[in-house]
């Protein structure tokens, strides 16, 4: 429900709160899993909830988007060295974090206040995502990159660049590979983007 969101904005609201309870159901199952049999991978996944829930109140008005935005920033606190979170559910949790944080930030902020936040949770969520090797957390973190610079390019009028390196161009490829529906996206980055040399 909570990707029908941008798919069908007219039924925005009803998808949101239809998200907004399986969200609340997942953490709550999932908390319990964890209280009964332990383990990272149960709060791992209620982690993930967590967040996609923070996306759907900022849909229906019942958190700010600031006040989901700090949410999301200090829950990253915890994630500055991601080598420290043991790979798994626990650390792809904060990936999506940066994902929800992207959705929330490119539907309700503007201008620098946008830029600055989608900066470092794609950034973020690249690190994670490499970390796990999650090409699916990939795909939505280029697709989202793509939107914020569609986005530019509808405020200003004119071309805004992007830089990115060959080690990205292939993973875009690899990303265009496995997704079909990243086909036409990955294209539009790949022949719009400046590729340098990666370091």
């Amino acid at each position: 429900f909570r990707r029908q969101i941008v798919q069908e904005p007219a039924r925005a609201k009803d998808y949101a709160a239809r998200a907004e309870r399986d969200f609340h159901e997942a953490i709550d199952r999932y908390t319990d899993l964890a209280r009964a049999y332990g383990g990272g991978s149960y709060l791992g996944i209620a982690s993930s909830a967590s967040g996609g829930l923070l996306e759907v109140e900022v849909e229906l008005g019942r958190r700010s988007a600031d006040d989901a935005m700090a949410l999301i920033s200090q829950r990253l606190d915890e994630v500055v060295d991601v080598t420290t979170v043991p790979s798994g559910d626990l650390l792809e949790s904060f990936g999506w974090h940066c994902v929800f944080g992207c959705n929330i930030a490119l539907r309700h902020l503007e201008g620098e206040t946008m830029h600055r936040h989608m900066a470092v949770l794609t950034n973020k969520g690249y690190e994670i995502a490499d970390a796990l090797d999650n090409w699916a957390m990939r795909e939505r973190i280029f697709t989202l990159e793509h939107a914020q610079h569609e986005r530019m390019h509808q405020v200003s009028g004119h071309d805004v660049a992007w830089t990115i390196d060959t080690d990205e161009a292939r993973v875009i490829i690899g990303t265009m590979g496995r997704f079909p529906r990243f086909r036409a996206t990955g294209w539009q980055i790949l022949n719009t983007a400046t590729v340098i040399p990666s370091n």
